[in-house]
């Protein structure tokens, strides 16, 4: 299991009611994957986990979630990236549900330098020009900060207030989504010192120079 989240992990109660000898693992974190009760093992980053007539190698690359994975068939180069990056789209940080935009960078520079030689997300088709995309994604997210940090500058602002600056108009679960992306550039720049939260719900925010 490349992460928790229920688009990936919801049907394996029902494969392991069709296959109850396959073994399924995923990396230990006590999240949205532990409502589904099946059996784990744990694995961990770097671990050699059997499959078909091999293995694949477990590499840790939280940012999307805590537990993101992908697996890598070192005899073929053949990555199995799960939601770490999708062809023609972007990836959602869910910042208030352990998404790490600090952890997402930098697993797409762990993901840049293996250069692995085929790519194959969970969503979408495979990935022709890796190194390409991830630099339209590092690109991506660099003219985001640059659109949150530009929307807050004048003083301070709620996260909502951000959300309807950079994003204008969008419907309810749209907004949603982009509260979290806004947010995740939030705790980044947080983190390294270039804006400060005056209350936990990011209400006002305000940049520090």
């Amino acid at each position: 299991m490349t992460h928790g989240h229920p688009d990936h992990a919801s049907g394996a109660p029902s494969l392991a009611a069709a296959w109850p000898d396959v073994e399924f693992v995923k990396m230990p974190w006590i999240g949205q994957d532990e409502q589904f009760w099946i059996e784990w093992a744990d694995v961990a980053d770097g671990d050699r986990v059997a499959a078909g007539n091999g293995c694949v190698r477990v590499i840790h690359t939280p940012g999307h979630a805590p537990d993101h994975v992908y697996f890598l068939e070192e005899n073929s180069r053949t990555m199995f990236c799960g939601d770490l990056v999708i062809e023609g789209s972007s990836v959602v940080i869910p910042a208030s549900h352990g998404g790490s935009l600090t952890a997402y960078l930098r697993s797409l520079d762990v993901i840049r330098e293996l250069c692995p030689a085929r790519v194959l997300p969970s969503h979408g088709c495979e990935i022709m020009d890796l190194p390409a995309l991830v630099a339209r994604y590092i690109d991506h997210r660099r003219c985001r900060e640059a659109e949150v940090t530009e929307a807050i500058d004048a003083g301070p602002v709620t996260l909502e207030t951000i959300v309807s600056r950079v994003y204008g108009d969008l419907s309810q679960a749209l907004r949603i989504m982009a509260a979290d992306s806004v947010l995740a550039h939030l705790v980044k720049l947080r983190d390294e010192g270039r804006v400060q939260e005056e209350s936990e719900a990011w209400s006002p925010v305000r940049v520090l120079h």
